[in-house]
């Protein structure tokens, strides 16, 4: 819960909207972050489904956010929108929507799959507990070896060579951030967790214009959490009766469920 419940305040959406915000966040996320690689019409339907009903909560959302003085994203976006700025009620609309979405679903994931990580990797989960300077570096490495959001779409605006392929201007590509954050050439045991990496230079966050506006929201909520798992659980351990078991999700990379005992 802790991502929704930041992002909620920061955009200025009732907490006790909570669940409901997530669930139709969790479709969203399908529709926006997987029809790359396809789903199912189950998936397709539930997507539209809560995108609708999402765009009409916030329709009403505006309606409360304008006649209030009190300052947070929604009303300085509405703010700006009677200032004369070309959002509409449609993009404003729009942008909320996927601020609230993007807000939390990748840090969630984070979350998740930083944890398993550590506790399939216990001499590395020792090391942040011995030393919890080591956790904002650790972050990083999180995000490089199992990364939230696996691949993102974008059209090429000029011809490009690379090696032996040829992009043509206009062509769809999938920049493949799972594969990358992994390149042997450019990480040294790249298939290793190492908390104590360097230079992690890796592509979570995407790189130049489209990086990530949300990045350091996340980085932060990361350190707090893991921080605080960390110093107050030291006999946190996997409980292996438990599997495993990700979204059905060619895209986002996050579990249904992390079980554990303390």
């Amino acid at each position: 819960p802790l991502p929704v419940l930041v992002i909620l305040e920061i955009v200025g959406i009732p907490a006790e909207d909570r669940r409901q915000i997530k669930a139709w966040c969790d479709d969203f996320a399908v529709v926006a972050l997987n029809f790359y690689a396809g789903m199912t019409e189950q998936q397709a339907k539930a997507g539209l489904s809560s995108t609708i009903a999402f765009g009409e909560y916030l329709r009403e959302r505006v309606k409360v956010v304008s006649k209030s003085q009190t300052p947070n994203l929604l009303s300085g976006l509405i703010q700006a929108q009677h200032e004369g700025t070309k959002l509409s009620l449609e993009e404003l609309l729009a942008n909320v929507l996927l601020v609230l979405s993007a807000g939390n679903e990748t840090t969630t994931c984070l979350l998740g799959n930083a944890l398993a990580a550590l506790l399939q990797n216990p001499v590395q989960l020792q090391l942040l507990r011995d030393d919890p300077s080591l956790i904002p570096g650790a972050i990083e490495e999180f995000l490089r070896y199992d990364p939230p959001v696996q691949f993102l779409g974008r059209l090429a605006t000029e011809d490009v060579q690379i090696r032996s392929s040829k992009i043509r201007e206009g062509d769809m590509v999938l920049a493949v951030i799972g594969a990358a954050n992994r390149d042997p050439e450019h990480f040294l045991n790249p298939d290793q967790l190492d908390v104590t990496r360097t230079h992690v230079n890796h592509l979570s966050f995407g790189h130049g214009p489209h990086f990530c506006v949300g990045s350091q929201l996340s980085r932060l909520e990361a350190k707090l959490a893991l921080t605080a798992i960390v110093e107050r659980f030291p006999d946190l351990k996997l409980d292996l009766s438990s599997p495993l078991v990700y979204r059905d999700n060619f895209n986002i990379r996050c579990l249904n469920k992390l079980q554990v005992s303390v």
